[in-house]
């Protein structure tokens, strides 16, 4: 079932990206049913309504995918400065197969391939069709998170943008993990996690979820029709150096299309050992014989890893131990694979 909707993406983004392309006098003709679907596409707004939001859409689903797709995709459909000027396909292909160093028939089975990708990357995002009451009120397109470990107590700084995917949203409950002593008896989480809101809402509530989940719900500026997007900033603020557990993970309600993860250590505190967490049950994230793949610092004591299309409720981020490298080996970014 998935695979036919991939492929009748593939023949609707093939059919899009002929002739002229996006600047095509009949775009709306252009559009299928399922692309229109997947994108939540108006086709009543006209011609030039949809060409801004298609080029918004399809630059930011292109900037989910390794570089040589991305810029298959953003030559294909005239998205990049020198693309635009072209007037036919053909044109466009022997701008990426010059790029590339290829032949145009190469360059047109690659542009291929990323369009199965990018058809892939927008079923991640799509609503189940006529199932209103299972569907998500919002889903992120993208979340940019820094955690920050090399300034005493640990700081989390996270951006997230959103698109509005009910008839109208005027708030949002995210979840964060905390840590709890052992001594705690119930009611709110300790107030060890301090949270802020820099810009795009005001925190209205904190909501406990478990023993070890914080609930916190964002008041948005004002109500978000359908298809709005919206972008916030949080930090996190702990108030003790060991209040953080050695992960950090995006376990996502609704569907994520890109989380993008930068983790600073102290130069004096570099675990030995970090691992990179993809998918894994929000249980298994501390489980050392989970499967995991190991992760080294830069020379900076940084880590920066990338994630695209995350499942909800699967974990996605990194987990470290508690041992330290010695100082030789924290320079040289060092980091035992195990």
């Amino acid at each position: 079932m998935i695979e036919n909707a991939v492929e009748q993406l593939v023949i609707e983004l093939k059919r899009l990206r002929q002739r002229r392309g996006l600047d095509s006098p009949d775009l709306t003709d252009a559009i299928g049913h399922a692309l229109a679907d997947s994108l939540g596409l108006d086709l009543r707004g006209g011609p030039a309504r949809l060409r801004e939001v298609l080029r918004h859409k399809l630059t930011e689903l292109a900037e989910q995918l390794p570089d040589e797709p991305r810029r298959a995709v953003l030559i294909a459909y005239g998205l990049t400065a020198e693309s635009a000027s072209t007037t036919v396909f053909t044109q466009r292909a022997k701008l990426f197969a010059d790029l590339i160093d290829r032949d145009p028939r190469t360059a047109v089975r690659r542009i291929d391939q990323a369009s199965r990708m990018l058809a892939k990357a927008m079923l991640a995002l799509r609503r189940a069709p006529g199932d209103e009451h299972s569907a998500p009120p919002w889903f992120t397109t993208s979340l940019h998170t820094s955690v920050v470990l090399d300034n005493g107590l640990p700081q989390i700084y996270e951006k997230r943008r959103i698109v509005v995917s009910a008839d109208k949203l005027e708030e949002i409950e995210l979840q964060a993990s905390v840590p709890v002593p052992p001594d705690w008896k119930g009611g709110l989480p300790p107030e060890s996690t301090h949270i802020e809101v820099l810009h795009g809402g005001t925190l209205q509530a904190r909501r406990r979820r478990s023993s070890a989940r914080l609930g916190y719900v964002l008041r948005l500026p004002h109500k978000l029709p359908r298809d709005a997007e919206h972008e916030f900033f949080l930090r996190f603020r702990f108030t003790e150096e060991n209040s953080m557990r050695p992960f950090y993970t995006c376990t996502p309600v609704f569907p994520c299309a890109l989380f993008d993860l930068h983790v600073k250590f102290a130069p004096e505190r570099v675990p030995d050992r970090i691992w990179r967490i993809t998918g894994l049950p929000q249980s298994e994230v501390e489980d050392q014989l989970a499967p995991r793949e190991p992760v080294k610092v830069d020379a900076c004591g940084e880590v920066h890893l990338r994630f695209t299309g995350l499942t909800p409720n699967r974990s996605f981020g990194i987990a470290w131990s508690e041992d330290v490298l010695s100082e030789d080996e924290a320079a040289s970014g060092a980091a035992r694979a195990v």
